[in-house]
């Protein structure tokens, strides 16, 4: 039986996303002792944030460009930069926060110290490294093998990973579908607490909402295309508010809420209340990214009785048996004007308040981890299987 559990956490994106912090915060009230490594340089540290109530090691090299392309090259330095700071050998298992970019370093760690891992495959894994990089397919299936659980965030990412053509084809297939769990990212509990149902007397729900950045991977501008079509053909009251910053979309859609009335570029909104009001201004939220991992967000604005209009077979999809919106296909401006629409004109019929938000809780998503790290270390070790060049 396992008592006391030493994770250490491999995760490159530690400074760049709060999924992460507020994770291993919530691991930390259950007493698990951590220590989280990432490489230098794979952002900024915000000298705002409060200490985390556990150990950080960030790497002893800088990353380069040229490790976007040599991940081999990339995790060995990352290997060898744990290997010289962390003792190993106190270490009960290892949590890769990606497949191929963090898993190559867990995979490494268990060929030398037999230490077990599991890996969460993300939207980066499914949607680049899958997707473009054949010559790591062999690897990615060594570091799929030896890995006692696989992590998805959404459904969505489990169906596109598992109809992967050389996933498909491969002998142990079923032995990885039977080590597969999904567990959804938590959201604060502030939104939890301050929970309002969807109005369904709203006859005219034509206020639009987007938050997030402007990168082209979040589809800003297509999306107030779409807008500004049904304004323009169908319901001339229908607005939309894009509140962010950042990205090669954000002086288009300033020049679009200069030029039409009706789009609103609020910038950056840092304040969690501030945010709060004007989620609640509003009555449908619209993110209809290329890919997504799960998308936070959208819960919520969930959680605030806004219906959303999200990617089809991307993050949040199929997440839930009924209707909370309609999913749209990123690359077709009609597909998102109809999807719009359909929110709109379908606004009273979705059930929002069927939706049980105690399994999006950090406690809950905490505690399931919780008991993935005791299932493991409560196995036998498995021995390596057939070795690679890592």
């Amino acid at each position: 039986m396992v008592d006391m559990i030493k994770c250490l956490h491999i995760c490159n994106d530690f400074l760049g996303s709060r999924v992460h912090r507020n994770l291993y915060t919530a691991l930390s009230e259950k007493n698990l002792d951590q220590i989280v490594y990432y490489p230098q340089g794979s952002g900024t540290p915000d000298p705002s944030a409060p200490p985390p109530p556990f150990d950080v090691l960030a790497g002893e090299f800088k990353t380069s460009p040229l490790d976007r392309i040599n991940q081999v090259r990339k995790a060995e330095k990352s290997y060898n930069s744990i290997r010289s700071n962390i003792d190993l050998n106190s270490v009960d298992i290892v949590h890769a926060s990606t497949l191929v970019s963090n898993g190559l370093i867990a995979y490494k760690i268990f060929k030398e110290y037999n230490i077990p891992y599991i890996i969460a495959v993300r939207g980066t894994d499914i949607n680049l490294f899958l997707r473009f990089r054949p010559d790591l397919y062999r690897l990615i299936l060594k570091i799929l093998q030896n890995a006692s659980k696989i992590v998805f965030i959404s459904q969505a990412h489990q169906r596109h990973f598992y109809k992967k053509r050389f996933i498909k084809k491969f002998t142990g297939y079923k032995e990885l579908a039977d080590k597969t769990k999904v567990i959804h990212n938590g959201i604060q509990d502030f939104w939890l607490i301050n929970q309002r149902p969807l109005n369904k007397k709203n006859s005219n729900p034509c206020k639009l909402l987007y938050i997030g950045n402007f990168r082209p991977n979040k589809n800003t501008y297509r999306l107030a295309k779409a807008v500004i079509d049904i304004h323009e053909n169908i319901n001339n009251s229908i607005s939309i508010s894009f509140v962010g910053k950042g990205g090669s979309e954000e002086k288009k859609i300033r020049y679009l809420a200069k030029k039409y009335s009706f789009i609103n570029f609020l910038g950056p909104q840092y304040n969690k209340e501030e945010l709060f009001k004007i989620i609640r201004d509003h009555h449908i939220f619209a993110m209809v990214s290329h890919s997504e991992t799960f998308g936070l967000v959208y819960l919520e604005a969930l959680s605030q009785g806004l219906p959303i209009v999200y990617t089809s077979g991307q993050g949040i999809d199929g997440t839930f048996s009924f209707e909370v919106g309609r999913s749209a296909i990123p690359k077709k401006v009609s597909s998102i004007k109809e999807s719009i629409m359909h929110c709109i004109a379908e606004y009273s019929n979705f059930h929002l308040e069927k939706i049980d938000f105690n399994v999006f809780k950090w406690s809950t998503v905490s505690a399931n981890y919780m008991d993935l790290y005791f299932e493991v270390l409560s196995k036998n070790k498995l021995p390596i299987s057939e070795e690679s060049s890592v």
